[in-house]
């Protein structure tokens, strides 16, 4: 005797059915048995592998804060992450000063697997201002990379 587990009855019994209608293709009709309810895939999720077996390379993902508010004369520090969801290696991670102000000091150190950052500067006091400075982050694996940026608001308090 054929024993169902009652969450696949219903997807396996609309399989079945819509099948045997001709209203489901074969490849729905996989996906379904193969993925019961509560176990199918999340919907925009990209598979690992396409039909011809090539493996899809995801890019990196950054993770740094959106925004950053700090005061002048003070240490603005946070951290960024890096992972792969292939879980390739991170090959590198970097941080682009270019628009900080000249001679900023500002300074990036990551672990040794580039998988965790943390961004430290200190803005003078003629670095104060309302429109933010921006910090791109990047992270590179074998065959792609990724990026997020902060912003950063350096106040005067006086």
């Amino acid at each position: 005797m054929l024993r169902l587990d009652r969450r696949m009855a219903i997807p396996l019994f609309s399989v079945i059915l819509l099948g045997a209608l001709g209203q489901i293709s074969s490849a729905q009709r996989e996906s379904s048995a193969a993925h019961p309810i509560g176990q199918r895939p999340m919907e925009g999720t990209r598979p690992e592998t396409v039909s011809d077996g090539m493996r899809v390379d995801r890019p990196p993902i950054v993770v740094a804060p959106v925004e950053f508010t700090g005061c002048q004369n003070k240490v603005i520090t946070f951290k960024v992450t890096a992972s792969d969801p292939n879980g390739d290696a991170i090959q590198s991670l970097a941080a682009d000063f270019s628009a900080l102000p000249e001679a900023n000091h500002a300074k990036f150190k990551t672990n040794a697997t580039n998988t965790v950052g943390t961004f430290r500067w200190t803005p003078t006091f003629v670095d104060a201002r309302v429109t933010p400075y921006v910090v791109i982050f990047t992270a590179k694996s074998s065959m792609s990379s990724g990026s997020a940026k902060t912003s950063i608001i350096v106040d005067d308090p006086f």
